[in-house]
């Protein structure tokens, strides 16, 4: 066998453990795609949801793993990186949708921050405040 085809071959025995069951093949095949997973987590516009990204990579990789078919003809490397880069990019949006959900709209925004406190005894605190300054 040569040199070249051998890593590929190795990956393929993993692969097909990994299908059937073997934790200790996932976990190599996990250790050798690990800068992938790496780089996919670590795009800047996750930065406020890493954890949630590093963990839905993880699924992500073992879904993958589980549902891969070498018989459609798709590196297996490939296959790999578009299933977790699509994942992650679901899983950011759906996070900038709850987040769009939960941020409050409010127009009065050009008034000052002070007018705005509707809490009767912050407003006896701030007069108080006013009359001493």
């Amino acid at each position: 066998m040569k040199e070249e085809k051998k890593p590929y071959h190795e990956e393929r025995i993993l692969l097909a453990a990994a299908q059937s069951g073997d934790s200790e093949a996932l976990m190599a095949l996990i250790g050798r795609y690990e800068p992938l997973l790496r780089r996919a987590t670590n795009q800047p516009h996750l930065a406020a949801i890493r954890d949630d990204a590093r963990a839905e990579s993880y699924v992500s990789f073992v879904r993958a793993v589980r549902d891969y078919d070498a018989a459609q003809g798709v590196p297996f490397a490939g296959f790999i990186k578009a299933r977790i880069y699509g994942d992650l990019h679901t899983l950011f949006r759906r996070t900038c949708r709850v987040w769009q959900r939960e941020a409050v709209v409010d127009d009065r925004r050009d008034e000052a921050f002070w007018e705005l406190i509707e809490d009767p005894a912050a407003e006896r605190a701030m007069t108080r405040l006013e009359r001493q300054a």
